[in-house]
């Protein structure tokens, strides 16, 4: 049976903890909304409908890769949107800079190949236009900054078919810093 593999990076909780209260303040405003209970993360990367075996032996060449990824501080800078057809994404957006940049285009290659996709931490996806207008010009006004640091990615899996479960953590893999220095030595 195929599977579905989901790469993350989590925030600090300081971090997780405002995004949280920014989507509760966007369901007193519109109601619920799709992904509204999901944790605040920033996607790495999805492998869809793949053999669990194949994942497998590949995840051992993605982990020694990142493993050899450093720590960074990643700094959160406002919020932004994209727009996906007839439905809108607000997010939380990543402050940008050559060594950022630099570091997600190295962590997207641990995949061995690198589509160029904007990190971002999701506050509520898969808008109508109709609530993404009502949102928007509060969004657009918040001075939202705060910092963390990526120090490992979360890897989860589920069942590409839904049996009603979701993703199931099945991996950690930390980036390279003193402290997996000495744990791997």
């Amino acid at each position: 049976m195929n599977k579905d593999y989901l790469f993350v990076i989590p925030p600090s909780d300081a971090v997780y903890l405002q995004v949280s209260r920014y989507k509760s303040k966007v369901a007193e405003i519109i109601g619920d909304y799709d992904g509204m209970n999901s944790k605040a993360h920033i996607t790495v990367q999805n492998i869809a409908k793949k053999d669990p075996l194949e994942v497998e032996v590949a995840l051992q060449t993605i982990k020694k890769r990142m493993s050899e990824l450093p720590c960074i501080s990643i700094g959160v800078n406002g919020f932004n949107y994209f727009q996906h057809g007839e439905t809108m994404t607000i997010y939380a957006a990543i402050k940008g800079s050559y060594q950022i940049d630099n570091w997600f285009h190295s962590l997207k290659k641990c995949f061995g190949k690198c589509t160029l996709t904007v990190p971002h931490i999701t506050v509520a996806r898969s808008l109508s236009i109709d609530k993404f207008l009502k949102l928007w010009p509060k969004f657009r006004q918040l001075t939202y900054q705060d910092t963390f640091s990526a120090d490992k990615v979360l890897v989860f899996e589920k069942n590409t078919i839904a049996d009603g479960k979701g993703y199931a953590l099945i991996d950690i893999i930390y980036f390279k810093n003193e402290q997996n220095a000495v744990r791997l030595t």
